[in-house]
């Protein structure tokens, strides 16, 4: 007999055949929507007020017509806006405004509802013809016109493009800006990081850009902070007011019960597919509905708990899938939608879920969005929280994704720098040291080592300004001497325009530090202008150089490892005998040891009878015992520094009122000319440190133009003791612009202006005269200069050559 088959198998197989009858019922639907959806091109939206003049020139169209409200615009047509009327522009979350007078070329159009566009793919390239336009980009945008490109990916920049002269500005985000000459080719490229603009001229962009670093770049571009009235107009503004209210997913799980029942389902109908694609199909329904709960009931309660359980189970789901492209899409829509999410919320849990996905496949341009919390935790005053969530940021950058993209890596740390400038009052040494890590990281992986220094030596100075604008004295004056010592600015010999920088620029804000901390008593107060430039009148050319720049050099002497002397234990007693060996009387109580293994000692009340009986010597100083020499000398209430041997102050002392000492004996030395006047001391002391950094700096100037100085000691000489501004260079070595020569050269020189004077040439054969130039040239043409006068005196001497051996032949 065969047996009945049981209800229960009968059941299971209705059920089956039901789920597979709805899942290939799901799938078809499924195929027939994307289907369907991958054609529908997706192109912008104009909106504007009713009133406004906006004109539009359809594709083909050979003049314009009127716009109307709501109307999509296609690749080739072209939009404009009359005077005192303005635009909206949209696509998905990407906005425009055109101002007045504006008009825009939309060039090409490359979104669709599904399209596969790589991340660095324009979505729209657009040509700015004339006016003024602001653009919020969502996604990577770029905008052209006669003199540049900008390249936005997540940020917000005003674009004004007049006649002749061109300005843009970046709030959010940064820009990369591309500059063209008159063919249309691309000259160079530079960074507007957050919070800064550059503005330019048609006619300024020549060839000679090609050759200008960054940093020289930027300062052509006249690179700045963005004006109050670009900050304050009112299209920004209300921006920021909406990007502070952001739509989530438009259908969010708000009920347990039904997230419940809806993945119940869900797992039942993965548990019954048998084709890979109907499973994928399912769990891209599955992740749909685990995102809708994050959003929806566990974002309301904030249930951080049972958030962790539903992420853990997304993992699961995306694991097989990670390079699935409908995924990927709602991975990245997701991503975008919850950028904007609180630290410490579900929704903060979620984006950094999707950031670990979406992290491989976007790249490090994705890191930026820890940037953009950073600054709305230190907007907002969590300035712990903002510490968490820059060592986050700090840390994704390891050293093999630097190396994949540096110029992401350098982008992201000039928004860095603008945060921290922004909100310097709040900032921390922690956060300081990241930003210098930067630094350190670009010095060691950019090629040209000159230029970067250069670049990061900037962006120091340029937060030591900040601390001083925040009242933070202290910290500014200890972040620049931690500057000068990671860049290493005493041993730049080679890199001179990084030393001169530190130089002048450093110079400035050290006297501002100086007077904060001396006179304000590092007060956080402001500075009173007018009480610091009488500060700065009342005080001598010396003082200013050797106070305002000693804690540089104290830093040189400081960086310098200490030679350890050999430890010697002396006792105050051998100092006591070695003292009353010579007539000095001394009580052993007041011989105080300041370093016993060094053998140095504090002397007090010492006592020196002289050959007048009614003359006696009374004196304190400090007594070194293996040089057997004191300083510090206190004599009668009169202060020398010393050092002078003892014995030649016992000699001195015993026979300072001895006439025929003083008169006959040529080798007693006086008192005069063994204690020198420490206030003279010091004054000569000021004079020869002044004397030191006014050669330090020409000599970095010449440096810097490529002139060679033999010997710095001897063959720059100042001839001007008061200003300290002129030299004569005796023996200098400078290049041939045309071939490997060098040529040895004596000039006049001046650091204020930069020019050489009564250039002389060192060498065999004609002398180069003053006269052989006009009145001066500058440092950066000398070489040029010198190197056309020999190859002139050469052309003279071969041409008579020739005439005389054509003479002599005939």
């Amino acid at each position: 007999m065969n047996p009945q088959p049981s209800r229960f198998s009968l059941r299971s197989f209705i059920l089956s055949l039901t789920a597979l009858a709805l899942t290939a019922a799901l799938v078809a639907v499924d195929h027939r929507e994307t289907t369907q959806a991958s054609v529908i091109q997706m192109a912008p939206i104009v909106r504007f007020e009713e009133g406004e003049m906006v004109q539009i020139k359809p594709f083909a169209n050979q003049d314009y017509i009127e716009a109307t409200n709501g109307q999509s615009i296609f690749s080739g047509s072209y939009l404009k806006t009359a005077e005192g009327s303005v635009a909206e522009i949209t696509l998905n979350k990407t906005q425009f405004e055109l101002k007045e007078n504006t008009e825009l070329e939309f060039i090409q159009n490359n979104s669709g509802d599904l399209f596969n566009y790589a991340s660095q793919t324009p979505r729209l390239h657009l040509g700015l013809n004339q006016g003024q336009l602001w653009v919020n980009a969502d996604h990577p945008i770029q905008i052209e016109s006669n003199t540049f490109i900008v390249q936005l990916n997540h940020a917000t920049a005003f674009l004004d493009m007049q006649s002749n002269l061109s300005q843009v500005a970046v709030l959010d985000g940064s820009a990369e800006l591309k500059l063209k000459n008159e063919q249309g080719q691309i000259i160079n490229k530079i960074v507007v990081p957050l919070n800064s603009q550059v503005s330019f001229s048609a006619d300024q962009i020549t060839q000679n850009y090609l050759a200008l670093e960054p940093s020289k770049l930027r300062k052509e571009l006249n690179a700045q902070a963005v004006t109050n009235q670009i900050e304050n107009d009112p299209w920004y503004l209300s921006l920021e007011d909406k990007k502070s209210n952001v739509a989530y997913h438009k259908q969010t799980l708000n009920s347990e019960l039904r997230y419940a029942a809806q993945i119940s389902f869900e797992n039942m109908q993965s548990a019954l597919a048998i084709r890979p694609q109907a499973q994928l199909k399912i769990d891209q329904s599955r992740l749909q509905s685990k995102l809708s709960y994050l959003l929806g009931k566990l974002k309301t309660e904030n249930d951080r708990l049972k958030a962790q359980e539903v992420l853990d189970e997304i993992d699961g789901i995306i694991m097989p899938y990670s390079k699935d492209r409908i995924i990927q899409k709602t991975l990245k829509k997701t991503f975008a939608e919850v950028q904007g999410a609180t630290f410490g919320t579900v929704e903060y849990m979620l984006k950094e879920k999707l950031f670990t996905y979406l992290m491989p496949s976007e790249g490090p341009s994705v890191l930026a969005v820890h940037l953009a919390d950073f600054a709305r935790l230190m907007e907002s005053g969590q300035i712990e929280s903002a510490a968490v969530v820059l060592d986050k940021w700090a840390t994704q950058w390891t050293e093999q994704i630097i190396q994949s993209d540096l110029d992401e890596y350098e982008r992201e740390g000039q928004i860095l720098k603008n945060i921290l400038r922004t909100h310097i009052a709040e900032v921390t040494v922690p956060m300081l040291d990241h930003f210098d890590q930067t630094g350190q990281n670009r010095m060691q992986h950019r090629e040209d080592k000159q230029e970067i220094r250069f670049e990061v030596a900037q962006d120091r100075l340029d937060i030591v300004t900040s601390l001083l604008a925040s009242y933070q004295y202290p910290l500014a004056k200890q972040y620049l001497k931690n500057s000068y010592l990671s860049l290493d600015i005493v041993n730049l010999s080679e890199n001179s325009s990084t030393a001169e920088l530190f130089l002048e620029t450093g110079t400035l804000l050290a006297r501002r530090i100086d007077y904060a901390l001396n006179i304000l008593g590092g007060q956080a107060i402001p500075i009173d202008e007018t009480a610091f430039q009488n500060y700065l009148d009342e005080r001598t050319r010396d003082e200013l150089l050797v106070e305002d720049l000693s804690m540089l050099l104290d830093i040189e002497a400081q960086a310098a490892e200490p030679i350890p002397k050999e430890s010697q234990e002396v006792s105050a007693q051998e100092v006591f005998e070695r003292l009353t060996a010579l007539d000095f009387e001394i009580e052993l109580e007041n011989i105080q040891a300041i370093d016993a293994s060094q053998g140095t000692f504090q002397l007090k009340d010492v006592v020196k009878p002289t050959n007048d009986p009614q003359v006696t010597y009374t004196f304190e100083a400090q007594y070194a015992y293996a040089e057997d020499a004191l300083t510090n000398i206190n004599l009668n209430e009169q202060l020398f520094k010393g050092p002078v041997l003892l014995e030649d102050m016992n000699r001195l002392l015993v026979e300072a009122d001895s006439p025929s000492a003083s008169s006959t004996d040529e080798n007693v030395p006086g008192l005069d000319e063994l204690l020198t006047d420490q206030s003279e001391l010091t004054s000569q002391e000021d004079q020869a440190l002044a004397n030191d950094l006014a050669v330090r700096l020409a000599l970095s100037q010449l440096q810097a133009a490529g002139v060679t100085v033999t010997d710095p000691k001897t063959d720059i000489q100042i001839t001007d003791s008061v200003s300290l501004e002129q030299f004569n260079i005796q023996n200098a070595l400078i290049k041939s612009t045309v071939d490997e020569r060098e040529f040895a050269i004596r000039f006049d020189y001046s650091t204020q202006t930069q020019m050489a004077q009564n250039i002389t040439q060192i060498a065999e054969g004609e002398g180069l005269s003053a006269e052989s130039i006009t009145d001066s040239v500058s440092i950066e043409a000398l070489a040029n200069v010198v190197t056309q006068f020999v190859l002139k005196q050469e052309e003279a001497q071969k041409t008579l050559e020739e005439l005389e051996t054509f003479l002599g032949n005939n």
